[in-house]
């Protein structure tokens, strides 16, 4: 893998690190600024609506400069906003600095998917997108608890500090790592043609896609501590290993799903979608045995995980003419997936639903998953169909 990709991995690794390390500092924040740990959790909430409405505006406005230049000046971005949130005096001053940073998180993504496959061969796209969005797996995977145990040791500042000196790090190495844009400046489609490039079915059905199965993952995933504890019977000393596990599995799903991207994209979509529904129908019967939760979580997050980089790869490729545009709106789609599932789970359980029924939220949002990836699998197959005949 070129070195640019690994450089990309890291930087999006800085990026997943702060989107999810906030959730395990909440209670220093809560304390040392003096407000309610429900109130400290807006930072979360305001991040995602950051990215998913920040994000395509940032883009918009640098669509015409290099791709590099561009990437260079969203690092610069969250590493201003690290420093602000690490000085910040006041929870005002610090939902700023964490709004500061999703503005560049989701245009970041968009054009890091775009660089990315332009220097690797096509056959290796998949691979590619897969290796970056490994980095966010990997950080909620080893990111998450170091920053978070970080914070408890010398205070939830230190953290950003910690990520924002990483982040400069990557940003030196992106300067000589990453290749100059192939694509002349100017040269790229204005803003009126970027959007009507989004008007493909295969880019508006695959946003849906990533929506729903978001929705579905994160109203069980937000509350899968009490979930293991409460349903699976997990101990509390045992919760770290088994989130590693899912972790690992998320990992592992993410580069496999990458290679089989290479080759069978659109066989990829048609089967891990549904796939997912039922990975979901067994999560919610599983639940006896220690080591069979163990297996089933890695398995889950192999699964849910697996058709990302092949739908991020049909999402570019079918939005040829606004690619930075068309990727950053998956980070969009899937920040309101987020949001939305986090809001959905805990409005279920606040109306009596029980953890142990979560997974049917998630059983539901996945079938409207896969029944949309399948419609548009099935309109681009008759599109093809009408051009032959």
């Amino acid at each position: 893998m070129p070195i640019a990709i690994i450089t990309l991995f890291l930087a999006a690794f800085c990026i997943g690190t702060t989107e999810f390390v906030i959730a395990g500092l909440l209670p220093e924040i809560s304390n040392d600024l003096d407000i309610s740990i429900p109130i400290a959790g807006y930072l979360i909430s305001a991040y995602a609506l950051g990215v998913a409405v920040g994000g395509p505006i940032i883009t918009l406005s640098i669509a015409r400069a290099p791709r590099k230049l561009n990437l260079l000046f969203l690092m610069a971005i969250f590493i201003a906003g690290h420093v602000w949130c690490a000085t910040a005096q006041g929870y005002q001053m610090l939902m700023v600095g964490r709004l500061t940073v999703a503005l560049s998180h989701g245009s970041f993504f968009g054009v890091a998917s775009v660089v990315a496959v332009t220097i690797v061969p096509e056959d290796r796209r998949g691979t590619a997108i897969a290796w970056l969005f490994a980095g966010i797996t990997v950080a909620n995977i080893v990111g998450v608890p170091i920053g978070t145990a970080i914070g408890n040791w010398l205070g939830w500042r230190a953290t950003f500090w910690v990520v924002g000196s990483v982040a400069i790090l990557v940003f030196v190495a992106m300067i000589f790592t990453l290749p100059k844009d192939p694509t002349a400046v100017g040269i790229r489609p204005g803003i009126r043609a970027q959007i009507s490039a989004l008007t493909n079915q295969k880019v508006l059905l695959s946003y849906l896609v990533f929506t729903f199965s978001l929705i579905g993952f994160w109203a069980l995933f937000t509350f899968i501590a009490p979930f293991l504890l409460d349903v699976a019977g997990i101990s509390q000393q045992k919760l770290p290993f088994f989130l590693f596990l899912f972790g690992g599995g998320a990992t592992f799903g993410t580069i496999i799903g990458g290679r089989l991207a290479n080759q069978h994209l659109t066989r990829t979509l048609a089967v891990a979608y549904p796939v997912q529904v039922f990975a979901f129908i067994i999560v919610a019967l599983g639940r006896a045995d220690l080591y069979l939760v163990g297996a089933l979580l890695f398995a889950f997050g192999a699964i849910m995980f697996l058709p990302a980089s092949a739908l991020v790869n049909r999402v570019i490729t079918s939005a040829s003419e606004a690619p930075d545009l068309a990727s950053t709106l998956i980070a969009s789609a899937a920040n309101i997936g987020i949001a939305v599932g986090a809001v959905v789970g805990a409005q279920a359980v606040i109306a009596g639903l029980s953890y142990s029924q979560l997974p049917l939220i998630g059983i539901l949002f996945a079938t409207l998953a896969a029944a949309t990836m399948l419609f548009s699998l099935r309109l681009e197959r008759r599109a093809v169909e009408r051009i032959v005949s």
